[in-house]
């Protein structure tokens, strides 16, 4: 057996050759796994050709994918130069780990009285299909516009063949541009139980995030960091010990608090000028439940170094304390409101 076309013209760095084949394969002939157990981008990047491992990454080359030693493509690299290739741009990490949507469409205020609607919520989307999940998204005429639509085929199309939901959160990580649409969409409901449309295409996709028993394995627990810009009036109004709010869309944390406190601090926003560090902690008596409430998705994601953590939809929460730190930082603390509510109920019920 031998590799392929591609697959030589990578080992030996003839760009020309990589680029006249770019402009012709799939994404799947890019990502295709040789009879050696190595891929196009693994042998760039062992090679030492920068140019070409470029190249892969704008044709859809999967950073995550492992050849036969367990390796990803930049754990082979071959240099600095190459190993600075992989991370997603900071621009994007920001959109991701700080808010890329105003807070008064991600956040919904709530009273104690209907505090439990989170999980109320969650109920209705009560769906581990993952064909469904993926017609949902690739009928939607959103998407028709989508960053890079062939790369988020492959990986839906991946995941309908394998019936594997890790397939959708690669989706959802990657630059594809599946997850500001999904979140827009999600932000701009109507949190009402009168108006809740259980037929919203993306409910299918969230669902399979929060049932699949695939995805058990990477619930997590313990804290994770998110960093937001706050505008004064919206920090003296709203943010209070004790005040309950109902989290509309995916929220993306970090496991590493250093991450989130960057983009808390690093940007300057006139209009957005506090730098404020959420703080999640995720209990572990929500591993008792059948839904996921937070999954660690930096082992499926195309950016592992991002320690991404994904806060699934319709979270309540309640602000446990805030703290403001000689540095200007502000720490704002969450435990989960809804979940701590059906804890005691269900606790009080087994002690009858």
């Amino acid at each position: 057996m031998s590799t392929s076309v591609l697959y030589e013209a990578c080992r030996t760095g003839d760009i020309q050759t990589v680029e006249q084949l770019l402009s012709e394969l799939s994404v799947h002939e890019v990502n295709r796994v040789q009879f050696n157990g190595s891929t196009c981008l693994h042998i760039a990047s062992s090679c030492n050709h920068p140019e070409i491992v470029k190249l892969l990454l704008d044709h859809g080359a999967m950073r995550s994918t492992l050849d036969k030693d367990g390796h990803t493509a930049v754990d082979v690299a071959a240099s600095e130069e190459i190993t600075q290739l992989f991370p997603r741009a900071s621009a994007n990490t920001q959109a991701r780990l700080q808010e890329n949507i105003p807070p008064e469409q991600t956040f919904e205020w709530i009273s104690a009285e209907n505090g439990q609607y989170g999980w109320w919520y969650k109920s209705r989307i009560a769906n581990d299909d993952v064909s469904l999940a993926v017609i949902r998204i690739m009928e939607d005429a959103r998407f028709s516009d989508a960053t890079n639509k062939v790369t988020m085929e492959y990986f839906l199309n991946r995941a309908r063949k394998t019936q594997d939901p890790k397939w959708l959160i690669q989706a959802y990580t990657a630059e594809t541009g599946l997850y500001q649409i999904i979140n827009k969409a999600f932000a701009q409901t109507v949190s009402n139980r009168e108006h809740f449309d259980v037929k919203n295409d993306f409910r299918a996709f969230a669902g399979v995030l929060a049932r699949h028993g695939a995805l058990k394995p990477y619930r997590y627990v313990g804290k994770c960091y998110r960093g937001v810009k706050l505008s004064i009036e919206d920090f003296k109004t709203n943010y209070k010990v004790d005040r309950k709010l109902l989290v509309k869309p995916f929220m993306s944390t970090s496991k590493s608090r250093a991450i989130a406190e960057h983009f808390a601090t690093f940007t300057h926003d006139n209009m957005r000028p506090l730098p404020v560090l959420f703080i999640y902690t995720v209990p572990k008596y929500t591993l008792q439940f059948d839904d996921n409430v937070a999954l660690d998705v930096s082992p499926m994601s195309e950016y592992p170094h991002e320690e991404e953590v994904l806060i699934l939809p319709y979270t309540s929460l309640v602000i446990t304390a805030i703290n403001h730190l000689p540095s200007g930082l502000i720490e704002v603390e969450f435990d989960w409101y809804s979940f701590r509510r059906r804890f005691e109920r269900r606790k009080k019920t087994d002690n009858v």
